[in-house]
C-alpha cells in the first residue's frame, strides 16, 4: 500500500512566447531525460513572481518581465520524484528583456550524455507544433493543451 503525500510542492513556470514559438526546457535529471516549461520549485519567503525572476535568472542568465498568471493546477498531481509531495503548479505568461541573450539548441535532448551530472537545454518550439504528449508531467500537459487551445 503507498503511502499519501504529507507535504505540497509549489513549482512556478513561464510561458515564453516568442515569434509564434514557446521555449521548452529539456533536463537530465538523475540519469531520466524529460521535457518540461521553465521554471522551478518555490522557496519558503518568495512569491511567485520573485520565484521566476530567480529562475531566469539561475536557469538562463535573463531578465524577464511576467505578466498575467496563465494557468493553476485544478487537479490532484502526486510529484513524479517525491511520492510523498503533492504538486502545485502555477503557470505566467512572461517575455525576456532581451531574448537573443537565451541559450537555445535547435535539437532535442542536447545533452552531453558522456557527464554525470545533471543537465539542461533549451529550445523554442513552434506553436504550431506543440503537443501536450510530448511534456513529461501532467500539469505541463494540461498547460499546453489550455495553449493550443487560445490559438
Amino acid at each position: 500500500m503507498s503511502e499519501m503525500p504529507t507535504e505540497f510542492n509549489v513549482r512556478i513556470y513561464g510561458l515564453f512566447i516568442h515569434e509564434g514559438s514557446l521555449l521548452v526546457s529539456d533536463e537530465l535529471l538523475q540519469g531520466k531525460p524529460f521535457t518540461k516549461l521553465p521554471g522551478g520549485g518555490l522557496e519558503f519567503g518568495e512569491s511567485p513572481i520573485e520565484c521566476l525572476h530567480r529562475e531566469a535568472d539561475e536557469e538562463m542568465g535573463a531578465k524577464i518581465t511576467v505578466g498575467a498568471p496563465f494557468y493553476t493546477t485544478d487537479e490532484y498531481i502526486q510529484s513524479y520524484f517525491r511520492p510523498w509531495q503533492q504538486v502545485i503548479c502555477m503557470y505566467f505568461n512572461c517575455q525576456f528583456q532581451d531574448v537573443e541573450r537565451i541559450k537555445v539548441s535547435k535539437q532535442k535532448m542536447d545533452f552531453d550524455y558522456s557527464l554525470t551530472e545533471n543537465q539542461e537545454s533549451f529550445r523554442w518550439v513552434e506553436l504550431k507544433d506543440l503537443k501536450a504528449e510530448a511534456f513529461t508531467f501532467l500539469s505541463d500537459q494540461t498547460a499546453i493543451n489550455k495553449l493550443v487551445a487560445t490559438f
